[in-house]
């Protein structure tokens, strides 16, 4: 098992890491395609803008790479905006399109001063399980720091949900992919359990 931690400028793909040592587990740093090919399994973090992620995995032409990795079947795992270009667009970038992986669109957080919501969203929360039991690590309590999120997506995709002024989608899964708006290198004991849910996947 080898964990590839895609490390963009605009991510903090380190604190991925140190996560990941305190786990034991095995990860290499990719910083372009050629390193894909020692991974078992991708993680893609993102703390920068859902622009910036996307322009950074062009220019450095891993899009490709992923795409076919994860069509053979390799676990992925989005986190923040790199759960958000999973979808298909963002109000955030307009005209600058997503993975395509979900369908959904990422939405501003609309505040509501009269029930005290910002339109950032920073801070402990709770993530409520809608899975079924398929991640052991759901449900429970994550920290969370975004300004943007998925709103709308269908229920059978949609793995645990968070209020901030209404249910958002605050983890998704489809096959082998999985996207998380949470920080769980920056959610304790819950966001490591979260972590080892994810390198357990198997991938033949």
């Amino acid at each position: 098992m080898n964990i590839g931690i895609i490390a963009l400028n605009s991510s903090n793909y380190k604190s991925i890491g140190r996560a990941l040592d305190w786990l034991e587990v095995e990860y290499t740093f990719i910083k372009n395609s050629k390193d894909l090919h020692k991974t078992s399994h991708i993680i893609l973090p993102g703390v920068s803008s859902f622009s910036s992620t996307i322009n950074e995995l062009i220019d450095r032409e891993l899009i490709g790479g992923i795409e076919k990795l994860k069509n053979l079947g390799m676990p992925i795992l989005g986190l923040c905006a790199g759960m958000q270009i999973m979808g298909a667009n963002s109000e955030e970038n307009p005209g600058v399109p997503g993975l395509g992986w979900f369908d959904f669109s990422v939405e501003t957080i609309k505040p509501n001063f009269s029930s005290q919501i910002r339109s950032v969203h920073t801070g402990w929360n709770d993530v409520y399980d809608f899975s079924q039991n398929s991640i052991t690590s759901l449900p429970g309590v994550f920290y969370f720091n975004h300004s943007f999120y998925v709103r709308k997506l269908p229920d059978k995709e949609t793995y645990g949900k968070t209020d901030h002024g209404g249910m958002f989608a605050s983890v998704v899964r489809k096959d082998n992919v999985i996207g998380a708006q949470f920080h769980p290198e920056k959610s304790q004991s819950k966001g490591l359990d979260f972590l080892r849910d994810f390198v357990k996947l198997k991938y033949d």
